[in-house]
């Protein structure tokens, strides 16, 4: 829903979007028996607020 994959490097996990008139890093890691999602800015510092955080939070409503 409105979130476009610009670029991806599966492998690593990592997938380059765009929502909302924004632009990002989403990171998929294992984590013990799950993984973990982060969103990152361009500059290595993850984002938790605006698009972002929004993202984030379908993500987590959607996967439980």
């Amino acid at each position: 829903e409105g979130v476009s994959v610009d670029s991806s490097a599966q492998l690593l996990g990592v997938y380059n979007v765009s929502y909302e008139g924004a632009s990002f890093l989403v990171k998929i890691a294992a984590e013990g028996e799950g993984s973990r999602i982060s969103t990152v800015s361009a500059a290595g510092q993850e984002l938790t607020t605006g698009a972002a955080g929004k993202l984030l939070a379908q993500l987590r409503q959607r996967l439980g």
